[in-house]
C-alpha cells in the first residue's frame, strides 16, 4: 500500500491484512504451550486451561479474516476479485487438521511453520490482486527469497539460544 501512496489506517486492505496477521498470531504460541504454562508465562495460548481449548480458539480465529473479507466484498468496499483469496481456506483447513491430529509440541511447531508460509502467501497474493504490476512481482519474489534464506539458515529468535548472549556474559 505504501508503494501506491501513503498508508491509510482505515484502508480496508490494511485492516484486513492487520487482522489476518493478528489471527495468525494465535498459532504462534501453541508449540510452546506446555513450557509456557509450567513457567506461568501468559500468552495467547496459555490463557486457556488446556492445549485443546487453545487449539479450538486458534482454529476459529484463523477463519475469521475470511468472514471479514466476504463482508467487505458484500458491502461493496472491495471488489469481488478479492474473493480469490478464499482459495487459501483449503490450505488453512490442512493446517487446522494438522493441529488437531497432533497436539504435541513437534506437531504444533510443524503446523506453525506451515502457517507462516500460508500467512506470507495470503498477504503476497492479496498484494498481487491489489496491484498487479512488475514491482509487485519483484516484492513477492523478494519476500519468498528472504523467507527461504531465513529457513535455510535456521535462525532461532529465542534469546537463550543466541550466540551473543554467551559472549556478552563472558
Amino acid at each position: 500500500m505504501s508503494i501506491n501512496g501513503s498508508v491509510d489506517v482505515f484502508n480496508p486492505f490494511f485492516l484486513l491484512c492487520t487482522y489476518f496477521m493478528f489471527a495468525y498470531g494465535a498459532v504462534k504460541n501453541l508449540p510452546d504451550y506446555r513450557g509456557d504454562k509450567r513457567a506461568s508465562i501468559k500468552t495467547s495460548a496459555t490463557i486457556f486451561p488446556t492445549i485443546r481449548d487453545a487449539v479450538i480458539v486458534s482454529s476459529v480465529l484463523l477463519f475469521t479474516p475470511y468472514l471479514l473479507l466476504v463482508g467487505l466484498v458484500f458491502a461493496g468496499v472491495v471488489g469481488t476479485i478479492y474473493l480469490l483469496d478464499l482459495g487459501f481456506v483449503v490450505i488453512l483447513s490442512l493446517i487446522i487438521r494438522e493441529m488437531w491430529l497432533t497436539m504435541t509440541p513437534e506437531g504444533l511447531e510443524k503446523a506453525h511453520t506451515i502457517s507462516f508460509f500460508y500467512a506470507i502467501s495470503f498477504l503476497m497474493f492479496t498484494l498481487v490482486l491489489m496491484s498487479p504490476n512488475l514491482l509487485t512481482l519483484v516484492i513477492v519474489l523478494g519476500a519468498y527469497a528472504w523467507t527461504l534464506l531465513v529457513s535455510k539458515v535456521k535462525v532461532d529468535s529465542r534469546a537463550e539460544r543466541r550466540d551473543w548472549k554467551t559472549t556478552v556474559n563472558s
